[in-house]
């Protein structure tokens, strides 16, 4: 007879390979698609002219493809990759231009990190489609220049002052306490709930100074968050557009990633909150961008559920606005050519002559901030930054001394008085 030990031994083994056989390796088609051949934004990887994606049916209409194997306990990531010298990485099945796909092992896996020992290579899971659909060529979305060319109104001239994003950039970034009610504390970091709620306390009573309407969009997706909402009415208050930035850090001050956009727009706010205009001007202070654009995307998917999103003009994200080491005024204007976020664009490099600031525009395509949540209802969005992909980024980027000393304000008043005069023009002040 069999001693017990044997037989346990037995059992454990068929159903190990019992459970293996249920979970075998699949064959997985990374496609390479040409934008104008798809309505919906893909994938968070991609450049100006296509997206990467992953489908476990053939794309008929694919610029290239290639048929992977992903192995029983492993996961396949796309790895973002700025420089074609990058070496072999362990686990790597084959490179799309900037984009490469590596196998790992699937324990652990988180599904936005970086890859193992590389900080600077940014990789996600592999998000698995059906299949994908080819254009729908009825889709007419919103012209901002139809927009543009309908406002006969004289916009203002926005004008801000860098005393105060510097003094409100210290409040939030803890360098100097805040009092709100009888409390007074500091906020010195904005990753723990406790730092987040501080922030949205902060938010509220900036934003309720002004005289906007203050909200906050509570959900509980993959976890949960709160967007802060504040918003100031036109007088045709059907349609909105939208300026926003994320108030989460890592663990850090986070003076420039991103209190340097939440006080833009607070700043942009107050320079508008006493002007007439045409359409709303809504603010979002989104939570946990960190994460994986947790917010955004909750709230994103919010506005298209109850069908406001259909009001929406369009949006600028606002990501990093405080550092140009070497004085050159660079900066990005990010629409990566998906649907009319082009035209946003296109505004901002006119505004930027017009308002001889002495910036210049960078090129670059990202789709890591909130914009790209937009992206996803075929939403004109895009993400203004300071030259973080031009060979200027700031070093204190995710590590502790990003902190408000670090902050160059002329440089962050003429990006927020750009974005500022942009927003004016769209919605029609005067």
């Amino acid at each position: 007879m069999f001693s017990h030990k044997i037989i346990s031994l037995f059992l454990g083994l068929f159903c190990a390979a019992l459970l293996s056989a249920q979970t075998p390796s699949r064959e997985i088609h990374i496609s390479i698609i040409d934008k104008s051949s798809v309505n919906q934004y893909l994938n968070r990887l991609a450049t100006e002219h296509y997206q990467v994606v992953a489908t476990l049916k053939p794309v008929k209409h694919a610029m290239e493809s290639v048929t992977v194997t992903e192995k029983s306990g492993e996961r396949l990531h796309f790895v973002e990759a700025f420089s074609h010298m990058l070496p072999a990485l362990e686990g790597e099945i084959i490179r799309f231009h900037n984009i490469i796909v590596v196998s790992l092992d699937a324990k652990g896996c988180d599904n936005h990190t970086h890859y193992p020992g590389m900080p600077d290579l940014y990789m996600e899971v592999v998000a698995l489609k059906e299949t994908v659909c080819p254009k729908n060529n009825s889709v007419n979305p919103l012209s901002m220049n139809s927009l543009l060319s309908s406002n006969n109104r004289s916009p203002i001239r926005v004008k801000i002052s860098s005393d105060f994003l510097k003094n409100k950039l210290k409040e939030l970034s803890g360098a100097t306490p805040v009092t709100i009610g009888k409390d007074t504390f500091s906020i010195s970091e904005r990753r723990s709930r406790d730092g987040r709620e501080k922030a949205r306390q902060y938010l509220r009573q900036e934003y309720e100074k002004l005289g906007f309407t203050v909200s906050q969009h509570h959900y509980n997706v993959f976890s949960q968050g709160t967007n802060f909402v504040a918003e100031k009415k036109g007088q045709d208050s059907s349609r909105y557009f939208v300026i926003s930035a994320h108030y989460d850090t890592v663990n850090t001050a986070g003076a420039d990633d991103d209190g340097s956009g939440v006080i833009a727009c607070l700043a942009i706010a107050e320079a508008l909150h006493k002007v007439d205009l045409k359409y709303s001007l809504r603010i979002l202070a989104f939570d946990q961008e960190e994460s994986g654009l947790v917010g955004s995307k909750a709230y994103a998917a919010e506005l298209n559920k109850t069908g406001e999103l259909d009001r929406m003009i369009g949006l600028i994200q606002i990501e990093m606005l405080g550092y140009d080491q070497d004085q050159d005024g660079g900066y990005h204007a990010i629409d990566c050519q998906e649907n009319t976020s082009p035209e946003i664009t296109d505004l901002v490099v006119r505004k930027a002559v017009e308002l001889g600031l002495d910036l210049s525009l960078v090129p670059a395509c990202t789709n890591r901030s909130d914009h790209a949540s937009f992206w996803t209802y075929d939403k004109p969005a895009i993400v203004i930054s300071e030259n973080f992909f031009g060979g200027d980024s700031n070093p204190c980027y995710h590590r502790r001394c990003d902190t408000v000393d670090m902050m160059d304000f002329n440089y962050m008043n003429k990006l927020t008085t750009l974005i500022g005069q942009t927003v004016a023009d769209v919605l029609g002040a005067k």
